[in-house]
This record gives C-alpha cells, sequence and structure tokens, in this order.
C-alpha cells in the first residue's frame, strides 16, 4: 500500500496545472492494474478518482476503451475523463461505450479547431417527471452520445417488432426539449414501442428529430393526425410523418427499343439483396437536404502502411510490426522495379481478423509509433472484390510479375505460345499482360 501511496503523491506532484487532476487520499486497488496495462499516471489517476467517486468500476471498461485511453494523448485523456467525470451517467447503460464516444467526439472537435471541450447540453431533462414516467411505463431508457432511446419493446411484449408503417417520424423538434415531454405527446395517440431521440456529440443538444414506433399502424397515423404541425412550444411547430421505405428507383437514358422483359432481366442480373439496397439508400434523402452514405461493409483484415524504409525486407517489417498488435499473419511487400533488394515505401499487413487489424490500426496511427525513425502512414487497404463466374469465365489475360530488365516482349510472346495463341504482350517494367486468344488457351 505505501508504494501505492507513493506512486499516487509522484502523479500528482508531476500533474501539470490542472488541479482536478490531482486526488487526495490513497488509491484504489485498481489503480495499479492501470498502471500495468500501460496508461500513463496521469490518465490513470483521474481515472482511478472516477472509480472512487463511484461513477464507474473498472469492470465497466473493455479492452478497446483502455486501449484508446493509453493511445490518446495524455493532456487530451485528462480532459476527456474530465469530461466524462462532469456528464449525468444515470441512463448510461454501456459506459465504456459512453466513453469511447467522448473520445471520438474530443478528436473530432480538435478536428475542427474547436478549442474547448466543453459542451452546452442545457439543462437536461426533467429527472422527476422522467423517473415518474419510467416507473409507470416499466420502460428503460438507454443513452449514447449518439441518442437517448426509451423503450424497445415493451414490458411482456410478446412476438415480432412491428412492421411498416409504424414508425413515425418528428422534426423541427426544439434542441432544449427531451423524452420526458416527447413521450406524453405521442402515448396519446397509443402505445409505444421505442422513442429515439438524436443527439449530437458535439454540443451536448438533440439534433432536432426523433424516431417513435409504435406497437400498431392505426395510432402511428393517429400521431401524424395530432401532432403534426402542433405546437410544442410558442413558434415551434413539430413535423410529423409516418417513415415509408422508398423501393422505386428511376432509370433514365435505357435504350428504347428493349422491351420490359429484357430491362426486367437485365437490372436482375446486378442487383441482388446487397445491391438493392444499396442502390435504393445510398444518396436517400432522408430530410430536406441531407443524404445517405449507403455503401457495402466489407470485412477488412488488411491494412495499408505507407513511408517504410525501403531497406527493410519482410521479415524485418513483420517482426517490427508483430511488437505493437497482435494477429499479424502476414505482410505483402512490393520490390522496386528499379532495384529488387529494395521495396516500393510501402507495405500491407494482413491480420487474423477485422477485429485485430482495427486493434493494430488504431495503435499504429495514434502517432506514437516510429518505423525506424519514420513516421508511417496507415490506412485501411481497399478491400478487393472477387469477379463474379460470368465475368471470370471471359477472362483470356494472364498477369506476369517478377519480370528482368533483360526480357522483352518477344520473349514473352515466344513462351507463351507454346500453350495457344497468343494475341499480343505489353510489358510494362517488371510485369507484362500476355493476352491470349482463347480463355481455355490462357488457363
Amino acid at each position: 500500500m505505501t508504494q501505492t501511496k507513493q506512486r499516487g503523491v509522484m502523479a500528482e506532484g508531476n500533474g501539470g496545472g490542472d488541479p482536478g487532476s490531482q486526488i487526495d487520499g490513497e488509491r484504489t486497488e485498481d489503480y495499479q492494474k492501470l498502471i500495468n496495462y500501460g496508461l500513463n499516471e496521469k490518465v490513470a489517476a483521474k481515472l482511478d478518482e472516477i472509480y472512487k467517486q463511484g461513477k464507474l468500476r473498472h469492470e465497466d471498461l473493455d479492452e478497446r476503451a483502455l486501449d484508446a485511453l493509453k493511445e490518446f494523448p495524455v493532456e487530451g485523456a485528462v480532459t476527456v475523463l474530465k469530461q466524462f467525470l462532469e456528464s449525468n451517467l444515470e441512463h448510461v447503460s454501456n459506459k465504456s461505450a459512453y466513453l469511447c464516444g467522448v473520445m471520438k467526439t474530443y478528436r473530432q472537435r480538435k478536428q475542427y479547431n474547436t478549442d474547448s471541450m466543453a459542451v452546452n447540453p442545457g439543462k437536461g431533462p426533467n429527472e422527476e417527471n422522467l423517473k415518474a414516467i419510467l416507473e409507470r411505463s416499466g420502460y428503460t431508457l438507454d443513452v449514447t452520445t449518439g441518442q437517448r432511446k426509451y423503450g424497445g419493446p415493451p414490458p411482456n411484449w410478446e412476438g415480432p417488432p412491428p412492421g411498416p408503417g409504424c414508425e413515425v417520424f418528428c422534426g423541427k423538434i426544439p434542441k432544449e426539449l427531451y423524452e420526458d415531454e416527447l413521450i406524453p405527446l405521442f402515448e396519446k395517440c397509443g402505445e409505444i414501442w421505442d422513442l429515439r431521440l438524436m443527439m449530437d456529440p458535439m454540443t451536448g443538444q438533440n439534433r432536432g428529430y426523433a424516431f417513435i414506433t409504435f406497437t400498431t399502424r392505426s395510432a402511428a397515423n393517429e400521431a401524424v393526425r395530432q401532432l403534426d404541425n402542433y405546437n410544442v412550444r410558442e413558434n415551434a411547430a413539430l413535423k410529423v410523418n409516418i417513415s415509408i421505405p422508398n423501393l422505386r428507383l428511376f432509370v433514365g437514358n435505357i435504350p428504347k427499343s428493349k422491351s420490359k422483359e429484357e430491362i426486367l432481366e437485365e437490372f436482375s442480373k446486378r442487383t441482388g439483396k446487397e445491391s438493392s439496397c444499396l442502390l435504393q439508400l445510398n444518396e436517400y434523402e432522408i430530410q430536406r437536404g441531407k443524404k445517405l452514405g449507403v455503401t457495402i461493409s466489407y470485412n477488412n483484415h488488411r491494412l495499408f502502411v505507407g513511408n517504410i524504409p525501403k531497406n527493410r525486407e519482410r521479415h524485418e517489417l513483420y517482426e517490427e510490426f508483430a511488437k505493437h498488435a497482435p494477429g499479424l499473419v502476414e505482410v505483402i511487400i512490393y520490390s522496386s522495379p528499379d532495384d529488387k533488394k529494395k521495396n516500393r515505401g510501402f507495405c500491407f499487413l494482413e491480420y487474423e481478423s477485422h477485429k485485430a487489424a482495427s486493434l493494430a490500426k488504431r495503435r499504429l496511427s495514434s502517432g506514437r509509433f516510429k518505423v525506424w525513425g519514420c513516421e508511417i502512414i496507415v490506412d485501411w487497404a481497399d478491400p478487393q472484390e472477387e469477379p463474379d463466374e460470368d465475368t471470370m469465365s471471359k477472362v483470356k489475360v494472364l498477369y506476369v510479375r517478377n519480370l528482368t530488365q533483360m526480357t522483352t516482349e518477344e520473349m514473352l510472346k515466344e513462351k507463351f505460345d507454346e500453350f495457344g495463341k497468343v494475341e499480343r504482350v505489353k510489358k510494362i517494367k517488371d510485369y507484362a499482360f500476355v493476352h491470349f486468344e482463347e480463355r481455355d488457351e490462357a488457363v
């Protein structure tokens, strides 16, 4: 215990100019766990203060949150923890995710050159009224940095969730209005399944809109009838309408000679379930002037790393990067066409899972690591889509790499002519493309 006390005094003595990071008295038994995990002493001291006040337990934090704190700039981490300490966490079920959200907001504010970390959430909901609503209804309230979710499903609910036509969009909500006022309004129209008030982490206020799902369509229609243009404040009328998924696309500039059956066949080939969703929702205007961006999600295991020393070999790169994150499977490098003993100044890191690659990206992008004195550039590698069988059945071109400067197009044509008729050969530096007349001869 004496060692823990001394460590706490040292941390306070070296804490800099932030009096909020100094703590009197003994550390909790979890303080040493934070130090052993690799957290800076000032960060561990601030987190220990939160533990002592009972707003957070060590068991509440998962590896993602601890790793993020470890990689965060020290002063930034202390500032984030100070805001976390001042936050109302009464309805926050996942405090680890909430802390990660606060850190993300801090990065965004730094990115936009917003000096102050303070947010202005206003007075918030009336806690007494909110508590009465929760006790009366038996619903839960789950708060994250991005939304405040009431319910879903209701207590003792049996059966599937409500179907299409049961959800309404509520816009033009005053910034100072919360669910303690919205719930009684919408309850008059029917049984609520859930209510999601969207929050702006940058300001701590609501974004001006919410989604309310009812257990029946009739209740949703009644909400539109009663509450569309309802004056919830003086000169503040709500906008309420049914949320309707758009199932129809306009396609222009198609050949006028094609029949309905030919058009159906052509577009059916190109729009499976995933592509259909992508086509419907990408650039979909969910609000006036606000469009969704929808892309296919790839379970990416590969990172791109730039600005590596060109004189390092694959085994050296593997040994170096394996130190910083677990799960590294392979390092992929490409030789310089001018000097085969050198790489091209970049490599790809292949990990065993997306989770491992994501952890490595966070650690390597933190700015705290240099590779042989070089400040590396780390990003997700562009995912490679596998071509479908129909496309592959038409491929007649071979890619040939690792060619010497002495290798000519004529030499390649002569060699590959042994397997079939070669139309042409195109060599580019240390690689070439060989075009066959027939696919069977190419494979």
